[in-house]
Formats: structure tokens, sequence, C-alpha cells
């Protein structure tokens, strides 16, 4: 069983979410906690992966002829529960996000999905519970050529990921007690209104929210007594804001807030949280402008040891964008007042802003922030001068850029 980590490894992986490797008995692996247990047996010439909730009957979720791709499934799915005890949420599938290269995926009706592979030991395969759907498949399909090292070092405690908890960590134990007082009052009130929206025939409300500054997506599902599942659209508005609150009670200096949430509350009025800190949103089909992410990170800044490497990528993508957005309006803006005119533009990266200039005498300038405000003023008035007006907040207002020459603010 090359490449198959020792128990007491396994054991360590587990253990942020009090995970543990149990006596297999008539199992080749059994992991998990006291109330939630996955193992691997032997049957019919192949490996099957089965899950047990406290204490009820083995259900199927995957069988391979391989044992090393059974394994890699069950380690793959504790993954999962480690990076959730961590406070991470572990990564979600795109709605249109393609099967890696290499891989097939066929659907068997209600038989669950096929998915195929070839590797450097061969070919294999692997058949999937239907209920698990297309795109936890596809979340699969990333790790199911994995070694199982690499499984265990990608969703364990180690690493940068372990450092930033520890960050906030010693950080939450040393805020302001009205901060902190402030986040469990914004968790308390979320709490309260979504309580407030569960119907009288379900037992819990669960609300799963993406968010940024400048744009957010919610759900909030029900379950019944019945066990039947159900979107509800509740009060939206009032959701949305009391998430905004909470977001912004919960961020610490250079360490930002988080991206996602998810909040379930019971009819006993049970309540639990969990955020996603460090894992990329998913924003299903329809792709955020990573400006978005230029505009969060202005209104809750990371320092750049907090940014996960999707974030910066984003950041990067989203200066470039944005600096070509404010040129083009500037440029614009000033065609309006002096068309055909040469300009030159140059960056302010610390306010991720732009100045376009005419650089003639009696030209002038036209700084640009990220919300699109602007600033005229005239080549009179010295550059320090107007950079420090255009941080105070200083702003032309844009109905004045018309047929004659707005008045600059500062004489000229």
């Amino acid at each position: 069983m090359t490449g198959h980590l020792a128990d007491e490894r396994l054991r360590t992986f587990g253990q942020p979410a009090r995970i543990t490797v149990w006596p297999p008995g008539d199992s080749l692996l059994c992991m998990g906690d006291a109330e939630v247990r996955l193992r691997i047996v032997a049957r019919d010439d192949a490996f099957v992966v089965e899950k047990q909730d406290r204490g009820g009957a083995w259900c199927w979720l995957l069988t391979s002829e391989w044992l090393d791709v059974a394994r890699r499934y069950l380690l793959w799915e504790i993954g999962g529960w480690v990076e959730a005890a961590a406070g991470r949420r572990p990564g979600r599938t795109r709605a249109d996000e393609p099967l890696r290269d290499g891989f097939t995926l066929t659907d068997l009706g209600p038989s669950g999905f096929l998915l195929s592979w070839t590797e450097s030991a061969g070919e294999r395969s692997a058949r999937l519970l239907r209920g698990l759907g297309p795109s936890k498949t596809i979340r699969f399909a990333r790790f199911a050529d994995a070694a199982e090292e690499t499984i265990v070092r990608r969703f364990g405690a180690a690493g940068a990921s372990s450092e930033l908890m520890r960050a906030r960590a010693q950080q939450r134990s040393s805020r302001d007690p009205a901060s902190t007082g402030n986040e469990r009052a914004a968790v308390a009130e979320l709490g309260r209104l979504l309580r407030e929206e569960l119907p009288p025939d379900a037992d819990r409300i669960t609300l799963r929210a993406i968010v940024l500054t400048s744009v957010g997506a919610s759900t909030m599902t029900v379950r019944r007594a019945d066990g039947m599942r159900e979107l509800v659209q509740g009060r939206e508005a009032v959701v949305t804001d009391a998430v905004a609150t909470l977001r912004k009670a919960a961020y610490l200096t250079d360490l930002g807030t988080w991206f996602g949430l998810e909040m379930t509350v019971t009819s006993a009025g049970d309540l639990t949280t969990r955020f996603n800190h460090d894992d990329e949103p998913d924003w299903g089909p329809v792709s955020v402008d990573p400006i978005a992410y230029v505009m969060d990170q202005r209104r809750y800044p990371r320092s750049e040891t907090a940014q996960p490497q999707w974030l910066r990528d984003h950041l990067a993508e989203g200066r470039v964008r944005l600096h070509q957005r404010l040129v083009d309006w500037g440029s614009e803006l000033f065609h309006r007042i002096a068309p055909g005119v040469v300009l030159d533009q140059h960056p302010l990266p610390e306010d991720d802003a732009v100045v376009v200039v005419h650089p003639v005498r009696g030209g002038g300038s036209i700084y640009v922030a990220p919300d699109e405000s602007v600033l005229f003023m005239a080549s009179a008035v010295p550059p320090h001068q107007a950079l420090e007006m255009f941080r105070s907040g200083r702003r032309t207002p844009v109905e004045r850029f018309g047929a004659s020459r707005p008045a600059a603010a500062g004489g000229g």
C-alpha cells in the first residue's frame, strides 16, 4: 500500500475537527467523530466508501475498483470537515466550471455519476452517489489523482492558513471589549431575524451569504418537519443589512473580514455560524468583476501576507481594469471641455486612483477616485496641493463638465 499514510498521520490531520481513526472492524479504514463516520469496505471485488450518521445505517457514497481512489475520496471528505472546523469554508465549484482535462464524467441516471481518468499507474474510475450532484463530483476530480499527503497538506491546518488563524485568534483575544461586543450583538441580531423567518412547520433555517462591499448574494433554506428542504425569500433587504453589519463588526486590522457565512437557527433557538475568511467565494455562473475585490480591499484592507493567492490575483487584475476605467472616464470628461486635446495620465497607487493631465500651460488636471468621483484642478495649483485636496474628499460635480470649462477648485 505504497503512498498510504499511517493512522497516526491521519489522526493528526483530523484533530482540528475532533476526527480520529476508529478501530477498523470489518472495514479497511474508518474515520470520523462521535456522530459521523466514514469507512471503506471491500465488497464484490471493489472498494466502497460509506457514511454513518449518529449510529444509523451505513449509506453508500462511492465505489471504485481501486483502494487508492477510495482512500483519496474519504480523505477529501474529511478535509472538508477539517476546513469547516478551522473556519475556512471549503472551496465550491462554479456552475460553469469545466471538468479537469483528462477526466470524463458520465451520468448513469439513478445509478449515480461515473468519473474516469488516467494517471501514471493506469486507468482509474469511481462511481459516485447521484445525490452528491455533478458539482461535487467535479470538485473531487481536483484531487482524484492526488497523493494522500497532497490532500492532507491542502486541507490540513499546516501552513499559511494556520498562521492566519493563529493571528486572528490573537488579535481577537486582544480586541477592545466594545468591538467584541459589537460582533456578538451583530451575530445575535442576525440570528433573531432568521428566527423570525422560520415557518411554523420548519425545524431550522439556514442562511448562506457571500459578500463584498459592492456586491453580494445569499440564499435562505428551511427544513420542514418531513425532512424536505426549500428556499424561502424572506425580508431580503433587512437580512442583507444585518449581514453587512456583522461583516463590518468582524473586521480585524490587516487581517480583513470574512467573504462568506453560513448561519443556521433551529426552532429550539440553537444558533451555529461558520465563516469563510480565505477561500474564494462561489458566485455561480455569473463572474464578479475583479474591481469589486479592489473596492472591498479599500474598505476592509488586508496586508499582503493575509491575502490568499486567488485574492492577490483578483486584486492585480482588478487594479489594471480599474486603472483603465478611471483613465477612460477622466479622458471623457476632459474632452467634454477640451475636445481633441492630447492627455497624459499618471497612476496614484496609494489611492487606487489616477490623474489625467493636459500638459500645457492653462491645461489643468482631473483627479479620478475609485468611485469615479472627480476633482478638476487648474494647472496653476501645485501638484502636491492638488493631491492633498483630492485626498481630503473635495470633488467637482460631474454636471459641471459641459460646453464651458468648469470653475476649478483652488483657483485658476
